[in-house]
């Protein structure tokens, strides 16, 4: 397949994924409850920070991994340089200079696209995969985000500004 009608397929897809991408929050668990219990979705806003958020995206790829993996990288994009608009978490985790500071960096964030991103998932769901055309499969994702866990890590890299030694 032609690399520009592909990246303009994927193009499309990442702007509906950021249309359609839900969150919720997940309840905490009591550390006897099996790990493969999943709690009831919440639709009420958060009163205070979000530790962990689920994030459904669509991803593409010449493998399932691969189109698992592009989605996945897709919901952290989105996540880091967008944020969801009318959702729980509006605004990037990265701030408003998100696509900056990811070009910024890109030894550091073509690791964590790669590679260190797997190490925040806490839990997914593979809602679909098909094949849109004989070789392309298409996937379909939702993966819960250890949001705060993922922010400290990104202060600790010095990604973000530590807000511990701004004040």
């Amino acid at each position: 397949m032609n690399m520009n009608i592909l990246n303009k397929i994927v193009a499309v897809f990442f702007i509906v994924t950021l249309l359609s991408c839900s969150s919720t929050l997940k309840s905490q668990q009591p550390s006897a409850q099996s790990s493969t219990h999943k709690s009831p979705v919440k639709d009420t806003i958060p009163s205070g920070p979000i530790k962990d958020l689920w994030v459904t995206t669509y991803g593409f790829g010449t493998t399932k991994g691969s189109s698992l993996q592009n989605a996945i990288q897709n919901g952290f994009r989105a996540l880091l340089q967008d944020g969801f608009e009318g959702a729980h978490f509006p605004h990037p985790l990265l701030g408003k200079e998100g696509k900056t500071i990811i070009s910024n960096n890109p030894a550091y964030f073509d690791r964590f696209f790669n590679a260190d991103m797997h190490l925040f998932v806490l839990d997914r769901d593979i809602s679909y995969f098909e094949y849109t055309s004989a070789t392309e499969p298409s996937s379909k994702i939702a993966i819960l985000v250890n949001v705060e866990g993922l922010k400290q890590r990104l202060i600790a890299d010095k990604i973000l500004p530590n807000p511990a030694k701004a004040k």
